[in-house]
C-alpha cells in the first residue's frame, strides 16, 4: 500500500488523504437497506463505532450496494480489530455542554 500513512483517530481531519487507521469495533448497527432514488437498485448503510485508544472513538458509516453492506455485516464482529484504508473524513459539530447552559 504505497503512499498510505498509518494515523490515529485523534489525527484525522477532512484534508487527510491516504490514511490507514487500525481500530477495534465497539458497536455496529443492523444494516439498513433502501431503494436508491436514481435507480431501481437497493443500496445500504451500516455503522460501526471504532476505538484506537482509551480516549479516542469515531463513528464510521459504510455505504454501498445491499450485497456489500450485508457482506460487511457478516464479516465484521464486535471486538474485531480492523484496518480502515483511505477513509473519507466528515467533521461533525461538537457541542460544549458548558456553553449550552449559558444560552
Amino acid at each position: 500500500m504505497a503512499g498510505v500513512v498509518h494515523k490515529k483517530i485523534a489525527e484525522l481531519n477532512a484534508e487527510l488523504q491516504n490514511a490507514l487507521i487500525t481500530a477495534i469495533i465497539l458497536t455496529k448497527t443492523t444494516p439498513n437497506t433502501f431503494l436508491a432514488r436514481d435507480s431501481s437498485e437497493f443500496r445500504g448503510v451500516i455503522s460501526f463505532t471504532l476505538r484506537d485508544s482509551k480516549r479516542h472513538i469515531i463513528n464510521c458509516k459504510v455505504w454501498g450496494t445491499k450485497e456489500l453492506v450485508a457482506e460487511y455485516n457478516r464479516k465484521f464482529k464486535i471486538y474485531d480489530v480492523i484496518d480502515v484504508i483511505t477513509p473519507s473524513v466528515v467533521p461533525t459539530l461538537v457541542h460544549d455542554k458548558s456553553t449550552l447552559a449559558e444560552q
